[in-house]
């Protein structure tokens, strides 16, 4: 990436946003992130609010990289937190 990118890219801290969050909150977050390490996002944030869920050997392209992993973090955790209606 060129230094210009670096330079603006998460110039916006979102931290405290999140943590305003009152429904079921899911964080998926690789423990080899070197962009937005781990010890510095994900689980600062999910002492206050969230389920957090640590993909081994994860980098910051996830969905990519670990689809399986990530599409089954998300599917039961909908299944544990999303009422669906029931149709009559």
């Amino acid at each position: 990436a060129s230094d210009v990118y670096k330079r603006q890219a998460w110039t916006e801290d979102f931290r405290q946003d999140v943590t305003k969050i009152d429904i079921p909150l899911l964080i998926i977050h690789g423990d080899q992130d070197k962009i937005l390490p781990i010890d510095a996002t994900a689980r600062v944030l999910c002492q206050t609010v969230g389920e957090l869920i640590e993909i081994k050997g994860g980098s910051h392209g996830i969905p990519w990289t670990h689809a399986e992993e990530v599409n089954e973090a998300i599917l039961n955790f909908l299944q544990k937190n999303v009422s669906l209606p029931r149709s009559h």
